[in-house]
This record gives C-alpha cells, sequence and structure tokens, in this order.
C-alpha cells in the first residue's frame, strides 16, 4: 500500500473508533441520567405524601387546640393547611401522571382528605357557635380519626408502591451504569489495538522510503549549497562594482541637476527683470500720458480763469453803476424830502418814504464799494494765479520731455534683457536635457543594481533554503 492510502486509511479507522466510543459514552449517559431522573422523581413523590399527611396532621393539631382553649391563634395551622393541601396534591398528580394506579389512589385520597377538613370546619364552627355539648358528640363520635386513619392507610399504600418503583429504578440505574463502563473500556481496549496497528503499518511503509529520500537530499543539498556559495561570492563582487558606479553617476546627476536648478533660477530672475522693465515702461508712459492731460487741463484752467477775469471787470463796473445810481437816488430822495417839507402836514409821510429810500440808497451804495473792494481782490488773486499756471505749464512740458526720455531708456533696457531671457532658455533647455539623459543612465544603473542586489538576495536565500534543508535532513535521519 501506498503512503497517501496508509496514512487516511489508519487514522480514519482511529477517528471512526473513538467517535463511536463517543457516541456509545454520550447515548449511555443520557440513559444513566434519565434513569437517575426516576429515582429522584419517586423521593420527591414520597417527600409530598409526607408533606400531605404532616399538613393534615398540622390541621388537626391546630383544630384541637382551638376546641381545648378556645383561642383562635390554633386556626392559624387549619388555615394554613388549607392554602398548602391543594399545592401537594398538584404536585403529586404531575408525578403520578403516568401511573394509572396511583393516580386512582390519589383521587381516593383527594376525597378523604375534603372529608377531613369538612369534618374539622363542622367542629370548629360548632365551637364557635358555643354549642360546647355538640363539639364534644362530635369529637366522641371518632369520625375525625376514622378518616385520619383511612388517609394514613391510603399514604403507606402509595408510599409502599413508590418503595417498589424506586426498588427496580435504582436496580436498572445500576444495570446502566454497569454497560456504560463496559462499553467504554471495550471501546478503548478496540482502540488502542487499532492504533497500534495502524502505527506499526506506518512505520513499515512510510519511514523506510523516507529514510532513503532523506539520505538523497542530504546528498543533494550538500553539492547545492557548495555551488550556492560560489554564485554568492561572485554576485557580491558584481553588486560592489555596481555600486561603486552607480554612486559617481548619482553624484554626477546630483551635479546636473544642480546647474539645471541654477540655470533655471537666472532664467526666473532674467524673466522677472523683464516684467519689472515691461511694467516700468507702462509706468513712464501713464506718468507721461498724464502729464500730458495736466498741461492740457491748466491750459483750460488758465483759459477758464481769464474769463472769470473779464466777469470780475463787469462786476466793477456794474458795482460803478450801483454806485452812481445810489448816488442820483439819495439826491432824489434829499429834494423829496425838500418838498415834502415845503408841504408841511401833507407831506409827512412823502417825508418817511424819502428818508426810507435814502437809507437804501446809503445801503446801495456801502454794497457797491464793498463789491468794488471784493472785485479789485479777486482781480489780484487772478493774476498771481494765472502767473503761477503759466510756470506751471512750463515745468509740466519739462515733465514731459523728460518722461520720454525716460521711456526711451526702458525700451533700450527691456531689449537687453529679452535677450538676456532667450540667452538663459536656451541654457535652461540644454541643461534638462542633459539632466534628463543622467538621470536615464542613473535610472538604467540603478535597475542593474537592484537586479544584481535581487540575484544576491535570492542567492543568499537559496543558500540558506539549501542549509535548513540539510540541517532538516540531518534532523530527520537523527530522528529516524
Amino acid at each position: 500500500m501506498k503512503i497517501k492510502q496508509v496514512v487516511p486509511l489508519g487514522f480514519s479507522l482511529v477517528f471512526v473508533l473513538v467517535s463511536v466510543n463517543a457516541i456509545a459514552e454520550e447515548w449511555g449517559n443520557r440513559i444513566s441520567k434519565e434513569a437517575r431522573n426516576w429515582v429522584i422523581h419517586t423521593y420527591e413523590v414520597k417527600l409530598n405524601l409526607r408533606l400531605l399527611e404532616k399538613n393534615l396532621v398540622d390541621a388537626q393539631t391546630g383544630e384541637r387546640g382551638f376546641l381545648l382553649t378556645g383561642n383562635e391563634t390554633f386556626l392559624e395551622l387549619y388555615y394554613q393547611a388549607q392554602v398548602l393541601a391543594p399545592e401537594y396534591l398538584r404536585n403529586l398528580e404531575s408525578r403520578m401522571a403516568t401511573i394509572p394506579s396511583q393516580m386512582q389512589r390519589l383521587s381516593e385520597l383527594r376525597v378523604l382528605q375534603n372529608s377531613k377538613f369538612e369534618d374539622l370546619r363542622t367542629t370548629i364552627q360548632l365551637k364557635q357557635a358555643g354549642q360546647e355539648e355538640a363539639v364534644i358528640n362530635a369529637v366522641s363520635s371518632e369520625m375525625g380519626n376514622q378518616i385520619m386513619n383511612q388517609i394514613r392507610a391510603k399514604i403507606a399504600e402509595m408510599a409502599t408502591v413508590e418503595d417498589e418503583l424506586l426498588a427496580e429504578r435504582e436496580e436498572t440505574v445500576k444495570r446502566i451504569e454497569f454497560w456504560i463502563s463496559f462499553m467504554n473500556w471495550f471501546g478503548l481496549l478496540i482502540t488502542i489495538g487499532v492504533g497500534s496497528l495502524v502505527s506499526w503499518m506506518v512505520s513499515k511503509v512510510i519511514m523506510r522510503p523516507i529514510e532513503e529520500v532523506t539520505d538523497a537530499i542530504a546528498s543533494s543539498s550538500a553539492e547545492i549549497a557548495t555551488a550556492a556559495a560560489q554564485h554568492e561570492s561572485l554576485a557580491n563582487h558584481q553588486a560592489s562594482s555596481i555600486h561603486q558606479t552607480t554612486s559617481t553617476i548619482d553624484e554626477l546627476s546630483a551635479s546636473a541637476r544642480k546647474c539645471a536648478e541654477q540655470a533655471e533660477n537666472a532664467l526666473t530672475e532674467a524673466q522677472q527683470t523683464l516684467k519689472l522693465a515691461a511694467q516700468g515702461k507702462e509706468v513712464v508712459e501713464k506718468n507721461r500720458l498724464s502729464l500730458t492731460q495736466l498741461k492740457q487741463q491748466i491750459a483750460t484752467i488758465t483759459a477758464q480763469i481769464e474769463q472769470l477775469k473779464e466777469n470780475t471787470d463787469q462786476i466793477s463796473n456794474i458795482a460803478g453803476v450801483v454806485t452812481d445810481i445810489a448816488a442820483q437816488t439819495n439826491m432824489l430822495a434829499l429834494n423829496a424830502s425838500v418838498e415834502a417839507v415845503r408841504a408841511r402836514e401833507y407831506g409827512k409821510g412823502f417825508n418817511v418814504v424819502a428818508s426810507e429810500i435814502r437809507k437804501l440808497a446809503d445801503q446801495s451804495k456801502q454794497s457797491a464799494a464793498k463789491i468794488n473792494t471784493l472785485a479789485t481782490t479777486i482781480q489780484g488773486a487772478i493774476s498771481s494765479t494765472i502767473i503761477v499756471m503759466n510756470q506751471g505749464v512750463q515745468t509740466i512740458g519739462t515733465g514731459v520731455n523728460l518722461g520720454e526720455e525716460t521711456a526711451t531708456v526702458f525700451v533700450q533696457v527691456a531689449d537687453a534683457v529679452e535677450n538676456i531671457v532667450v540667452s538663459n532658455q536656451h541654457i535652461s533647455s540644454t541643461t534638462v536635457q542633459q539632466s534628463i539623459a543622467i538621470q536615464q543612465v542613473v535610472e538604467a544603473t540603478n535597475s542593474i543594481n537592484d537586479a544584481t542586489v535581487q540575484t544576491v538576495s535570492g542567492i543568499t536565500q537559496t543558500k540558506t533554503s539549501t542549509e535548513q534543508l540539510n540541517a532538516a535532513a540531518q534532523n530527520l535521519q537523527n530522528l529516524i
């Protein structure tokens, strides 16, 4: 038989025997447990029978105590017995349901118990009614004792049946436990025998071929280990050379990247300078345009000031005319006052009007004088402003000329910076191409280095695995 047949067959047989033994043990334990439960069940029935009998005795004791003393405290036992009696009967009924004969006896016991409680209730009621003679007659009739004796006999009969059932059930438990113990020992012996047989077959069919394979593995692993050691030495030497080359190329790549970064920075700075020159040119152009517009605005303001001067002259002329009119009006008012004086009473009202007109004429004359003074002041200020405006126009003209010259200089600077930007772009492009080419060389060298490292790692792992295999073969030989 082959190894793949012996091992599954042998262990399967052992597994089946162990499983059968475990199932048989479980089945026996269940049967034994059930039998023990029936034994416990019998003890519970006997206990409830004793409790029922004691309960009736307690009820009778309470009744006799009350009859003798008249103290109703003794009736507590009677009332308590009435409450507990149905519970005991229910417990017995639930446990005897499988035995018809016992159920019949329990039914008869229930009738006797009811009769007993009825007898006790009658005597208690007679005592409570004060019928002492009737109480004595009832007690003397011995009816209560007869019922109690019948109850005891019935309980004893039921207890006897339960004792017989208890003996049968205990005997059943002993037999079941004996057979369970026998089956366990028998199964254990069968399992040990089959296990020994399987071990012998495994030793015969498996161990001899394993010895032969182990010897072959040990011999081959030694040869592989020697070859792996030689390859590992060569691969380590190659990896060291490639590592040095990779380090040199990395340094060259770093230098190229640094040059590319510097060229990129120079290009960036030149572009920023070009932007600044263009911005300066725009600012100068805007300044020149602003100065030109300012010059035009000042010329317009100068023309408006000239017009204002003419208007001021007209105001002075008008003020002179107003002054003349005021003088004439004053003269007319004076003549009107003279005429009013001549008219005496008829001219009093006209005299008042003439006086008011004269006051208005004086006020008009004073206002005209003030207007004339202001007009003279404004004319002087306008003349000074015109002089200053003319000087400003000359200064702005000079600023416009300087702005045009500055714009020309900025144009020349922008052209020079633009040439520098173009040169830096060529330099940056060339440097970046060189950096990319060197980086590709670095990557290729790193790939070769990684492959060499992996080769060395693989050889090392092969060597380690071979050593482990050789050690395992030696251990297996030692074990065999």
